[in-house]
């Protein structure tokens, strides 16, 4: 079992054992000094210097000998080799079947990992015989084979020079999947798995089934760092507010720290390439901070929002991108009686107007004779205790069925006479008498359906407390058959119920909203209910700002809904429902522009026109362009895509375990340790032989000191 040394530099260090051996051979004896009365009856005489020529205290000699020479093994980080990827070699006989496994993991581009990992995949591909053969995988959150296995090692070494880097994370399955495949077909009598990586911790998760064939030798080749330092843009947050008339947007960025040591960046936010504010942030060790920017408004179109930190050992996480576009308001008509009062709709027109994500657009007509003409560009109509007539009732169906959101509220006037045939197939629940609950006590909502999206967001404690509002009067009703109950009243009686009819939803409020049948106007839980109603028949989501690598987008879903908005998520601004019925999908289809995705390193995927699904698998991080063939000027769409902030947490994960884990199943001939070889790095880091090393040249130094200071009383030290 020879020894090695991983820093056999500091083995130059061993030359300072000339420093005892001088201290001791140059040593001059000390003067003792004796008081006298009188000099006049004593001789002088010349005072020579008498240098000693031999080592009279060996003990300590030794000892600090044994000091210097234990702390330049350990600063040299010495191993007992049991063989590595070159003994292997040398020991065994038989041609081998190489898979040389490379990470191209985002976090590799830390300082000069990359390089390393490539030198170290060459050193592989020049120690290959004539009758081996070798496959390199580069893998990240997904594993791909360049090339077949061969045993030209110019043909390999040539697929090496062209493996880049990828904004992918670790992901350790996959590739050890792929090498298992490789070697279970090949006919060669040795296999060997070569892994280079910085074998980040979050790219193992243990709950694999991904092993190698029995008997693998496996190499791995560590290329981390001790001690990363690292700041990353975690993720940016944009909030829309309505300044003036206009909206600006305020960007939110969150800064982590993995080093020690707190560190201080220069962060800056840019908005189409320029850059609009920088400023100083002071990050914790091992922590996060946030910074905050100055809100800004937007241009038409949609917008890059980049926030990035100064550079550092790994640049690809020191940006974090977002797409923004300017918010489009809800259009809701609110439909009173013409007999209603003026404040009749007062507390609802107030609540709709106060939404800022999204802003609510709110007009007001008084009759029940709508036709298509009022409904256009509408997404949700309010009748607020109108009972519509038939003309009203047809127009309001078809409103439906092409994605429209209907709203009824019941009142006095609503309640007050029979409705119309057309009118009543709308309605979710038929209306029967009113119930007072004057005398009896006021009703309360009991019963309310937290899964569904109107309530969810009061699902959580202490957001909203709906037991105080009262209800003293309400409609009696009985629900249909396709009928969703919502909430219910503390009585049993339906309070909130809707269906869906075509592509569009009708929602019934078995009450007011004019603060008159109850109080929940006034009541804390109003504005956002009201909010969470609209947005809800409106089909509104959020626009989805960013996305993270390894995500797959189908532009379909966009250009199928272009002229409504609609997002690939289903996430559309209010218009972007499910206007696009069954019926004319179809013809959509065959409609769609042909449309050309360009990635942020420029290369371009072309989808030909009339085609259902575009799919795009977002493998980069930046900005993805979306145009269409016919007018590629400007982009009529921009996806902002993120790196997966797991990889940059470079918590390690020890070789051994790693290896123990994907080699476990070993033939009977042989053991895990057999199949198991480390590198020298690896060995050396497990073995930790200088730290014995160090322990002993401490206890050495301790005990030089004692015994030093004995000598010293004695007067003999040297």
């Amino acid at each position: 079992m020879p020894l090695a040394f991983l820093a056999p530099a500091f083995l130059a260090g061993l030359a300072m054992l000339a420093v005892p051996l001088i201290i001791h051979l140059t040593h001059r004896q000390r003067k003792e000094v004796t008081e006298f009365p009188s000099l006049m009856f004593l001789r002088q005489i010349p005072y020579r210097t008498v240098r000693r020529q031999r080592i009279r205290h060996w003990v300590l000699f030794a000892l600090r000998c044994l000091a210097i020479i234990l702390l330049a093994l350990a600063f040299a980080r010495p191993l007992f080799q049991r063989g590595g990827l070159a003994g292997a070699a040398s020991t065994s006989s038989g041609a081998r079947e190489i898979v040389i496994l490379l990470d191209r993991s985002y976090s590799m581009g830390y300082g000069d990992r990359w390089t390393r990992a490539v030198s170290s995949a060459r050193r592989v591909l020049n120690g290959m015989r004539t009758s081996d053969r070798a496959t390199i995988v580069l893998f990240a959150s997904t594993a791909e084979a360049i090339g077949r296995p061969t045993s030209d090692r110019a043909a390999l070494n040539a697929m090496l020079g062209g493996a880049r880097l990828s904004s992918g994370a670790t992901r350790y399955a996959p590739a050890i999947g792929l090498a298992s495949t490789i070697l279970g077909e090949t006919d060669l009598p040795r296999r060997e798995v070569v892994l280079i990586t910085d074998f980040q911790r979050s790219g193992w998760t243990g709950d694999s089934d991904a092993r190698l064939p029995a008997g693998t030798t496996v190499a791995p080749v560590d290329v981390s760092d001790e001690n990363p330092s690292d700041v990353a843009v975690a993720n940016v947050a944009v909030q829309r507010s309505v300044v003036a008339s206009r909206e600006r947007v305020t960007a939110t960025a969150r800064l982590t720290n993995i080093s020690e040591q707190p560190e201080t960046r220069t962060v800056g936010v840019a908005l189409n390439g320029r850059v609009l504010e920088t400023k100083q942030v002071s990050i914790p060790a091992k922590g996060a901070a946030a910074v905050s920017f100055a809100a800004f408004a937007l241009p038409e179109g949609s917008s890059r929002v980049v926030v990035s930190a100064q550079a550092d050992a790994l640049p690809a996480n020191d940006s974090a991108f977002v797409s923004v576009t300017p918010g489009e308001a809800v259009n809701v008509l609110v439909v009173e009686d013409v007999a209603a009062s003026a404040n009749a709709s007062l507390y609802l027109r107030r609540a709709l107007e106060l939404g800022d994500d999204p802003a609510f657009r709110v007009d007001i007509a008084k009759g029940n004779r709508l036709g298509p003409a009022d409904l256009r560009g509408r997404d949700v109509v309010i009748l607020n205790d109108v009972n519509p007539g038939t003309p009203a009732a047809m127009a309001l169906r078809a409103f439906v069925l092409k994605g429209g959101g209907l709203l009824m509220t019941l009142g006095e006037r609503a309640t007050r006479g029979a409705w119309s045939s057309e009118a009543r197939e709308l309605l979710p629940a038929a209306i029967g008498s009113v119930a007072d609950r004057m005398e009896s006590g006021s009703a309360r909502l009991a019963a309310i359906e937290y899964s569904h999206p109107v309530f969810e967001p009061f699902r959580a404690p202490r957001s909203g407390d709906w037991t105080s509002g009262r209800f003293f009067r309400y409609a009696a009703t009985t629900a249909g058959d396709s009928a969703v109950i919502m909430a219910r009243f503390d009585d049993g009686a339906i309070a909130l119920a809707e269906r869906t009819i075509g592509a569009g939803t009708v929602a019934l409020w078995t009450s007011t909203f004019d603060g008159v049948w109850n109080d929940l106007p006034v009541q804390p839980v109003f504005l956002p209910f009201v909010h969470q109603l609209a947005k809800h028949l409106a089909g509104y989501a959020p626009l989805k700002q960013s996305w993270k690598v390894g995500e797959v987008v189908n532009l379909a879903q966009k250009t199928s809904a272009a002229e409504s908005g609609a997002d690939s998520t289903g996430a559309a601004p209010a218009s972007a429902t499910a206007a696009a019925t069954t019926a004319s999908a179809a013809g959509a289809r065959n409609t769609e522009p042909a449309l050309v995705a360009r990635t942020p390193s420029g290369a371009a995927v072309r989808f030909e026109s009339g085609a259902s699904d575009r799919y795009v698998a977002l493998t980069e991080h930046g900005f993805y362009e979306i145009r269409t063939v016919v007018s590629a000027e400007q982009p009529e769409r921009v996806i902002a895509v993120n790196l997966d902030q797991a990889e940059s947490d470079m918590t390690r994960i020890d070789p051994g375990v790693l290896v123990r884990a994907i080699a476990s199943r070993v033939s009977a001939n042989s053991s895990a340790a057999d199949t198991v070889t480390l590198t020298a790095a690896a060995r050396e880091r497990r073995q930790g032989v200088w730290w014995y090393l160090l322990v002993a040249a401490l206890l050495a130094l301790a005990a030089e000191t004692v015994l030093s200071n004995r000598l010293s009383r004695r007067g003999a030290v040297g």
